[in-house]
């Protein structure tokens, strides 16, 4: 038996193959003994495969961007990233990762091409396959399958966090309201004297960068900041 945390597996010393997965005693999958199997094609290139058992009633979701039914029970699916576009299998972002609506993931630790039959087969059985005589996984206890990804992500590692400030609404915030002056006779641009024309400027984050010009009477003002806003 091996134990990591409260999920464990127990397989026999004698007789066939077989390992069982537990979570605090609660039986999440298992391996039978013709799950494990090698292959060889007439040119030579090897394959491993695993089946792993699920109950009649049990949802497969996962495997990253696919563009087929949201449970991937009764799908065969080809781990393996390429531009196809919408109208085929291929995808952007492939995963060899799945979760379960019992409360487990498995993860295929694998970089090539990874194959997976969901039930397509046997309904009760999800196998996955690589190329070579190796194949790696690991099964990620729940109890629910939110927790299995939060376990899986902690496996694989997570994306920072955004810098703050630079996530929420991009969208420009309501104009300031407005008044109307009249034009002073004094004033050769039609506004009151000692008043100057400012633009913003919105290519700062915190607020505008106001730009004013000299005054008919010769004097240099600002206008009030508007954050986010553009004025004149």
């Amino acid at each position: 038996m091996l134990r990591s945390g409260d999920v464990e597996v127990r397989v026999p010393t004698e007789g066939l193959w077989g390992a069982r997965y537990l979570q605090a005693g609660r039986e999440l999958t298992t391996s039978g003994a013709k799950s494990v199997g090698s292959m060889t094609r007439g040119d030579g290139t090897e394959f491993i495969h695993e089946q792993l058992t699920m109950d009649p009633s049990e949802r497969v979701y996962g495997l990253g961007e696919r563009f087929g039914p949201f449970t991937k029970n009764g799908q065969v699916v080809d781990i393996w990233n390429e531009d196809g576009g919408t109208a085929s299998e291929q995808a952007y972002k492939s995963v060899p990762f799945y979760v379960t609506s019992k409360g487990y993931g498995v993860f295929v630790d694998h970089p090539e091409l990874v194959s997976y039959e969901v039930g397509s087969e046997v309904n009760t059985r999800v196998q996955f396959s690589v190329g070579g005589s190796r194949l790696r996984y690991h099964l990620i206890g729940g109890p629910t399958p939110k927790d299995a990804l939060a376990r899986y992500t902690a496996l694989t590692g997570r994306p920072p966090g955004s810098p703050p400030g630079r996530t929420g609404c991009g969208c420009r915030p309501p104009s300031p309201p407005t008044t109307t002056r009249r034009p002073s006779p004094a004033s050769s641009t039609g506004w009151p004297s000692g008043t100057s024309l400012s633009r913003c400027s919105t290519s700062t984050v915190s607020g505008c960068a106001n730009t004013s010009g000299a005054t008919s009477s010769g004097t240099h003002a600002r206008s009030p900041t508007h954050r986010g806003c553009s004025h004149g």
